[in-house]
């Protein structure tokens, strides 16, 4: 599989306790996603993936806590630290209508209604208020901040990749 078929939802901290178990930075919307997940890939910086069966998962408010099969000792719980747990993309938690992950966005084509194509959206920053699509656009290589709003963002195609806006007055 590509890294693209990949979705990260967390990423390994500091051991826990001295059994082998691992603090998870949850990197998702759903933790409770954890407890009901049986098995994880731990990816690398160097891009290599290892499939790990979840033994056991603690999820509260305060912190995720995995148990992962073939680590037994706070030493080989420390040596994961940094790793990334990742899903396969097709075991992604569904989401309310109007929803969208940040991946599906990446790559969109912006267009507005009096301006034309845009560019494409090459990364979403993500803000308490509202969330902003950074679109690599015209004239070439140009950014263009467009923020996620009603006002703004008309229409969603994930399936044809393509965003339409309406450009408010001052925003370019």
């Amino acid at each position: 599989m590509e890294s693209t078929e990949y979705v990260c939802i967390g990423r390994i901290g500091k051991p826990f306790q001295v059994r082998g178990k691992v603090r998870v930075v949850p990197m998702t919307d759903f933790p409770e996603r954890f407890r009901e997940t049986r098995e994880v890939y731990l990816s690398r910086a160097d891009g290599k993936r290892t499939l790990c069966r979840v033994e056991d998962a603690e999820v509260s408010d305060q912190r995720i806590v995995l148990k992962l099969g073939q680590v037994d000792s706070r030493e080989e719980a420390a040596a994961l630290r940094g790793q990334f747990v990742e899903i396969p993309r097709n075991e992604v938690m569904p989401l309310e209508e109007d929803s969208y992950y940040i991946y599906d966005l990446l790559g969109c084509e912006v267009v507005a209604e009096d301006k034309g194509r845009l560019g494409t959206v090459k990364e979403v920053i993500t803000r308490t208020g509202n969330d902003i699509l950074v679109v690599n656009g015209r004239p070439e290589g140009k950014e263009v901040l467009i923020p996620v709003i009603g006002d703004v963002v008309k229409k969603v195609d994930i399936k044809n990749q393509r965003i339409d806006i309406v450009l408010l007055k001052g925003l370019l």
